[in-house]
């Protein structure tokens, strides 16, 4: 027999056989979704079978693309989804057509909804976006102009003389090379002194101006392309160009009479905080979901439960895997299974599940073991062992959830990159010693809020990097070394530029006379390197909180941008990110080591120690000894 679910098969049967003879092979087949499902259709069965055999084909057929577009979620993988719901759905709908309409326990069981999704045509990037340099392009002096360019990565974007025309915007690893790629007089040239056409993209021709952002990173590169994107194309045409997906989250729905855990990736402002994530793919959040569920009794059916008692549960219920609130009282009163649990219990074991999320298995592994630690002191050793084995599960369970999967509303995050040096030659007014120890800055970017902000330059002038420690196997040179200013005289220049400066901000000075900017440098002490980075993080947090909560598709585009750069191997991510510590603060000595790992790069070994290098320097100083001794006594 045929699938219960091949309906061009039951197409074609239905057109070749009679109605008496399909009656009972519809029958079984009807009975075979019943039990994939779990679910019991409570309509009659004579109805539907007859339903379906009079009904015209091609209105089934209409009927049958309506309901697999609809967005339906099947709990088996490995049959089609959409075409077993839409099977189910479209033999309720034949029921209620052609039988009678029945109620279900007060409600009847109407088609699903298509979700309509609406976008706002608000630009997913809340603050203007401007690059750092522009050029006017002259097709005459291109070579004195791109030498101009830094050879060095970055984003660009080629604009011809309509303003309102859309820029050729991307990124590069080599600015300068890729603008003469694009922008290079044409190699070969016919008789008459016209460009030979070629397959390469040029266009010396169109471009009027050029406009570019050194980057000192892939992230910051992708994250400015992003940002630039969106201010020329607007945000759907930049997720489309950058093939940007929401992550995959966890959700708990708190809110709901019967909560269920589930996997996905739709976020909505009611729904954060009971949201975790992200995780790098949807099937390691299934997988850490169905790991956690192992644990606890929560119902994983999909339904809106309505309880009752004659409910037909699910095979999780028989093996005391499920509490079974579909068993319970139903809401026009009478008294519920006694296999059932009450809401109270259910509402306990969600509670539970929800602290094993937040705490990422902290909250059971603490349960368990104290259950362990009582039982081995009360000599029952065997449920001692028991329990134990039950902790390494859920150790195990909770090692499949990545440190950074949490509550989305707490999602804060400090990334670490190379910075773009800020010219090409050093500062004015800087000589070139000073100016190589205040260009050691790393690019430093926060994550919070729904927004990903920066970068702000993080200097390590002052920070004594392990990079210049001997590797000895000692923790004496696990910190970085900070060498707090001390003043020995009068104030002097400062080294380090102030917060107001590295912000671009400008002294004030209504006469122009200079004398602002003088008392600006003279009065502004040394900041320790730790003070530095506290000013450097209230600004960039000032920064994520003053703009206002994001819209749902900012905070998924930059939860994908993220994502991206995070779930990528080790050896493959450069850069360095920090989690904020359990109370909330910044690891501040932390993001100093790491920022001077970024910008020197990681510590260099020791040379290999010669243990007789010394009697040998000793025998050939005796020996030297000895040779001059003669002319010391002859003088």
């Amino acid at each position: 027999m045929k699938s219960a679910y091949d309906l061009p098969y039951l197409f074609q049967s239905c057109k070749r056989k009679t109605i008496s003879h399909h009656r009972s092979e519809l029958r079984s087949q009807i009975g075979e979704i019943r039990s994939v499902f779990l679910f019991r259709i409570r309509a009659p069965l004579v109805n539907i079978v007859d339903a379906f055999l009079k009904f015209r084909i091609e209105h089934f057929k209409t009927l049958l693309g309506h309901v697999v577009a609809q967005n339906t979620h099947g709990r088996h993988q490995h049959v089609d989804r959409r075409l077993k719901t839409a099977t189910v759905q479209l033999l309720l709908n034949l029921s209620f057509q052609f039988g009678r309409k029945r109620q279900f326990h007060g409600r009847s069981i109407q088609p699903r909804p298509t979700p309509q999704t609406t976008i706002s045509p608000v630009s997913a990037v809340s603050e203007p976006f401007q690059f750092a340099h522009r050029i006017e392009f002259l097709p005459a002096d291109s070579d004195a102009l791109l030498r101009s360019v830094p050879a060095a990565p970055g984003v660009f974007a080629l604009r011809g003389a309509d303003p309102a025309a859309e820029p050729y915007l991307t990124r590069a690893s080599d600015l300068r090379r890729r603008l003469r790629r694009l922008l290079a007089p044409p190699e070969q040239l016919d008789a008459s002194g016209r460009p030979v056409p070629s397959k390469r993209l040029n266009l010396r021709e169109r471009a009027r101006s050029i406009e570019y952002t050194r980057t000192g990173s892939e992230f910051e590169s992708t994250l400015l392309l992003y940002r630039a994107a969106c201010a020329a194309f607007g945000a759907d045409e930049a997720r489309r160009r950058l093939r940007l997906h929401p992550p995959y989250f966890l959700r708990i729905t708190m809110s709901a009479p019967h909560p269920r855990v589930y996997s996905t990736n739709r976020l909505s402002k009611k729904s954060l905080a009971e949201t975790f994530g992200p995780f790098s793919s949807r099937a390691a959040a299934d997988r850490y979901c169905d790991a956690v569920l192992e644990l606890f009794k929560l119902r994983r059916c999909h339904e809106d439960l309505h309880p009752y008692p004659e409910h037909p549960g699910c095979v999780y219920g028989e093996i005391g895997k499920c509490l079974m609130p579909c068993k319970g009282a139903a809401a026009n009163g009478g008294s519920p299974n006694p296999a059932a649990c009450t809401p109270a219990e259910y509402a306990a074991e969600a509670h539970r599940v929800f602290a094993f999320f937040r705490t990422r298995g902290q909250s059971l592994l603490d349960e368990v073991a104290a259950q362990r630690d009582a039982a081995s002191e009360a000599m029952d050793f065997e449920n001692a062992a028991a329990l134990h084995k039950h902790w390494e599960k859920v150790r195990a369970a909770a090692l499949l959830s990545d440190e950074l999967v949490r509550p989305v509303t707490e999602l804060r995050a400090i990334i670490l990159q190379p910075s773009a040096p800020t010219t090409e030659t050093g500062a004015p007014g800087l000589d070139p010693e000073t100016w190589a120890s205040t260009d050691a800055c790393a690019a430093t970017f926060l994550l919070q809020a729904g927004r990903i902000t920066g970068p702000e330059r993080l200097s390590t002038l002052g920070v004594r990097a392990v990079r210049e420690q001997t590797a000895v196997g000692s923790s004496l040179f696990a910190q970085p070394l900070m060498l707090a200013p001390v003043p020995l005289g009068p104030p002097q220049p400062s080294v380090i530029l102030s917060e107001a400066k590295r912000s671009g901000a400008k002294s004030k000075d209504p006469e122009g006379s200079g004398l602002a900017a003088t008392a600006d440098t003279t009065s502004t002490p040394t900041l320790a390197p730790e003070d530095r980075a506290r000013n450097l993080l209230a600004s960039l947090t000032e920064q994520a909180t003053s703009a206002g909560e994001p819209p749902i598709a900012e905070l998924c585009d930059a939860l994908s941008l993220f994502r991206r750069w995070y779930y990528r191997p080790e050896k493959q991510r450069s850069g360095e990110f920090f989690l904020p510590n359990p109370d909330g603060s910044w690891p501040i000595r932390r993001i100093l080591n790491g920022a001077a790992r970024v910008v020197l790069g990681p510590p260099a070994l020791a040379p290999p120690v010669e243990r007789d290098a010394a009697p040998v320097a000793a025998a050939a100083l005796k020996v030297q000894a000895e040779a001059t001794a003669p002319h010391k006594d002859l003088a």
